[in-house]
């Protein structure tokens, strides 16, 4: 009895083991069917995608050439873009050296410019300058016809100047004073006054016109004395004794000396002060002509040479300056 009794339990718990593990495979069998189901739906969802992107990859390969076309159309472009802005960087390089090159000039002819307009006042000058060189040689008055007349009755004998005589007769007519400077010879003979500018053109002017053959200058001679009349007055150079000279080319000059200016004239190379016709040098030994700025007005340097036509100031002659 209690035989069968454990045989029918034994039996009922194998039952109920087994109808666990079938429960339990149907359990397992719906979630793989469900499983299934869920791959069988991805399966057609990849399947109709897949068709998709084959339709949308024929499309691509449809539209490939032209794509490619469209490419190689968009690199030709950009390479000639390429090209165009370097061929444009050259020009903007070229034209800002133009535009340097135009600025320059630009300035340079602004310089030309006030160059020219400085030019103009400069040759005005020189033309102002080349008249009054002009007038004092080639104008006349009645006075300096008669001072001319006394000159050649005092002072002129067998076509000898006497510059001593000379320079006492022009003291009749004109006294120094250093304010008078460029007026011409006709003014500061009517106005009875002129520099050493003045007495020098002036004593120029009438060797220029009477053209003796020597002149008659005076040098320190202690003992000796130089003598002459004039209306009747004698005069008495005391300790100079006179010499006499025949010269090709007279001409005044004007020149340093002791920190001031001073003129005089020059007979071939030798230096005669119109102060009494006093020799003051031979040119070359302790004169000489400046060429320079760094000898401008310096004792014993001839700065400005004045003759009949013409005004030369250091190393450059006036009248060449006008062309």
């Amino acid at each position: 009895m209690n035989y069968q009794l454990v045989l029918i339990v034994a039996l009922s718990i194998v039952l109920l083991i087994s109808i666990y593990l079938v429960i339990e495979k149907d359990k397992e069998l719906s979630q793989s069917y469900s499983k299934i189901s869920d791959l069988e739906a991805k399966l057609n969802y990849m399947q109709s995608r897949n068709e998709q992107l084959i339709k949308e990859l024929e499309i691509i390969n449809s539209k490939l050439p032209q794509y490619e076309q469209t490419r190689y159309y968009l690199t030709s472009r950009i390479n000639e873009l390429e090209n165009k802005l370097i061929e444009l960087n050259i020009s903007l390089e070229e034209k800002n050296k133009m535009y340097e090159q135009l600025l320059d000039q630009y300035i340079q002819l602004n310089k030309s410019l006030a160059e020219f307009d400085n030019n103009k006042i400069l040759i005005e000058e020189i033309r102002k300058m080349l008249d009054w060189v002009g007038t004092n040689y080639k104008g006349t008055s009645s006075i300096y016809e008669k001072l001319k007349n006394e000159i050649v009755q005092y002072c002129l004998n067998n076509s000898i100047l006497d510059l001593s005589c000379s320079y006492y007769v022009i003291e009749n007519y004109i006294t120094y004073d250093n304010s008078m400077n460029a007026v011409t010879i006709f003014n500061a003979l009517e106005m009875k006054k002129g520099d050493c500018l003045t007495y020098s053109i002036l004593m120029h002017r009438l060797i220029t016109d009477l053209r003796p053959i020597k002149v008659k200058y005076i040098v320190r001679n202690i003992g000796i004395d130089h003598k002459f009349i004039i209306r009747d007055q004698y005069y008495n150079i005391k300790d100079h004794s006179s010499e006499t000279i025949d010269y090709k080319i007279s001409k005044v000059v004007c020149y340093g000396n002791r920190g001031a200016g001073h003129c005089g004239l020059v007979f071939d190379d030798l230096l005669i002060d119109y102060k009494y016709g006093r020799y003051l040098g031979k040119i070359g030994d302790n004169i000489d002509y400046c060429k320079t700025e760094s000898c401008k007005w310096k004792t014993g340097y001839i700065t400005m040479i004045i003759d009949s036509n013409d005004i030369e100031y250091l190393d450059r002659s006036l009248r060449r300056l006008l062309g």
